[in-house]
């Protein structure tokens, strides 16, 4: 996984998937998928991932280098916590799948 910053503020999340593991998960051989998170949802961000006060991105960072957690992981906790995101995820065979927040 790896953690990216926007011009707006907006802070991204992306996980990178191949292999075996891929096609058993999602039926192709390689699929990228991204959590992104505006300006507005980076508190709520912060304090799901344990860090009040801020520090959304070096949290999020901590999170992606723990090998046994998911992007998957970080989607249940979101929903389960009300914390808004943006999801997108892009497949060599299911193509692009896109969900605003909301």
């Amino acid at each position: 996984m790896r953690v990216g910053s926007q011009e707006s503020g907006a802070v991204l999340l992306e996980e990178v998937v191949a292999g075996k593991s891929c096609f058993i998960a999602y039926g192709e051989s390689s699929h990228t998928a991204r959590m992104i998170f505006d300006v507005a949802a980076l508190e709520g961000l912060a304090a799901t991932l344990g860090r009040s006060g801020g520090g959304a991105a070096a949290a999020l960072t901590e999170f992606a280098s723990g090998e046994e957690n998911a992007l998957v992981d970080l989607m249940d906790l979101c929903d389960a916590r009300g914390v808004p995101y943006a999801y997108m995820g892009v497949g060599d065979t299911s193509g692009i799948h896109y969900r605003p927040v909301g």
